[in-house]
């Protein structure tokens, strides 16, 4: 069932209504950003590694939307991150120090070595 999502705001009043079906895709990152009036085109891509260690990028969606829409959706993004940076600092401190304490005392058999007597 969809969930309404009501803002109400000094300067915003809005009803937000989300299907349980809207589709999520994930993006490892930003291949192209055309801005222009009135609307800009923004390409998301996933990365693959190719042969020889040359990064594949894959697009997986491209985002057509108004530029004013597009301009604020940055500003929030920016201004969000700011007014939380403390909050992310520690986030990433917690997460590196979850990394080091799974990796503390992990040893790892190195593969035997070939060498001509192996052969």
């Amino acid at each position: 069932m969809a969930r309404v999502t009501q803002v109400r705001e000094p300067n915003l009043e809005f009803d937000l209504t989300t299907p349980d079906n809207l589709p999520a895709i994930f993006a490892d990152g930003i291949s192209q950003a055309m801005v222009g009036l009135p609307v800009s085109k923004v390409v998301f891509h996933s990365l693959q590694i190719g042969d020889g260690g040359v990064e594949q990028r894959k697009a997986v969606m491209e985002l057509v939307i108004g530029t004013p829409a597009l301009v604020e959706f940055c500003r929030n993004v920016l201004s969000i991150t700011q007014q939380n940076e403390q909050q992310i600092l520690a986030a990433t401190e917690a997460f590196n120090n979850q990394i080091r304490t799974l990796l503390d005392g992990v040893v790892i058999a190195a593969p035997p070595q070939l060498n001509k007597e192996n052969k």
